[in-house]
């Protein structure tokens, strides 16, 4: 345990003072206990315990990623694939113990898109470069359409305002109630016209702090419609296990009377 303990502090004041992402040792206690972490999805997704195929791990200031393929611990391929599934993982540590926050199959670049996007509080290091510049670029483009859509009278709902603070008080209990304790939400944007609005957020606990893997809920995307009671909630969808970032055109799709121009 002393060992063991000692491996986890020095670790820590490694990933502190490291300019660099580094990798734990092959048989370090640390990289045992962040693939440890990793395992309870997978083994409930395959319904069998798995095992990990060239786990790549990146760890920095208490930060790591993981990117590997994983089979069946027999080393069959899991059911359903003639190849070894590829994920990307990122985990934090609290305390001595590593918590999974994101993970999903990593066929395209999305995996790693929406790891970066659900957690803006890890060390860019961890991350290729394109992440964080795709993700600008999207705000970009995003906040681009701002004229055109103010023109047509839908707007951002700023901090502060009360429309901002109607919509949020009409998703807060849904989302409580499915957690189980208080919200507090880090909203990407709320997009409000005459009758229609769109919120994309992220669930947070009341102190800020992440929700763990098993709660199943990071992103939230929310359209509401305006009534005589108010704000109700049409359409709900959360971003949950290995799932990828929730697109907007099946949406536009299911409610073509909403504004084209509500959605990003």
């Amino acid at each position: 345990m002393k060992a063991y303990l000692a491996t986890l502090l020095f670790a820590f004041t490694l990933n502190i003072i490291a300019a660099e992402p580094t990798s734990p040792p092959k048989d370090s206690p640390e990289r045992k206990a962040i693939l440890d972490a990793l395992r309870p999805p997978l083994n409930k997704l395959e319904g069998a315990k798995v095992k990990f195929v060239d786990p790549k791990i990146s760890m920095l200031k208490g930060w790591a990623t993981v990117s590997s393929g994983f089979v069946r611990e027999d080393g069959s391929p899991v059911e359903g694939a003639d190849f070894d599934l590829d994920y990307f993982a990122v985990a934090q540590r609290v305390g001595a113990k590593w918590h999974i926050r994101s993970w999903a199959f990593s066929g395209d670049i999305g995996a790693v898109m929406e790891a970066r996007r659900a957690n803006p509080e890890a060390p860019a290091e961890l991350f290729p470069e394109y992440a964080d510049s795709e993700l600008a670029k999207e705000k970009e483009s995003n906040n681009a359409r701002e004229p055109e859509r103010n023109k047509a009278g839908i707007f951002s709902a700023k901090p502060g305002s009360p429309e901002r603070k109607e919509i949020l008080e009409a998703i807060r209990p849904r989302i409580e109630k499915e957690l189980g304790e208080p919200v507090i939400f880090r909203v990407d944007f709320i997009h409000v016209g005459k009758e229609w609005a769109l919120f994309q957020g992220r669930a947070r606990k009341a102190d800020d702090s992440q929700f763990s893997y098993d709660t199943n809920i990071d992103y939230v995307t929310v359209l509401l419609k305006k009534s005589e009671g108010g704000w109700q909630i049409i359409h709900r969808d959360v971003l949950r296990g290995p799932s990828g970032y929730f697109g907007f055109d099946d949406l536009q799709k299911k409610f073509p009377k909403a504004p084209a121009l509500l959605f990003p």
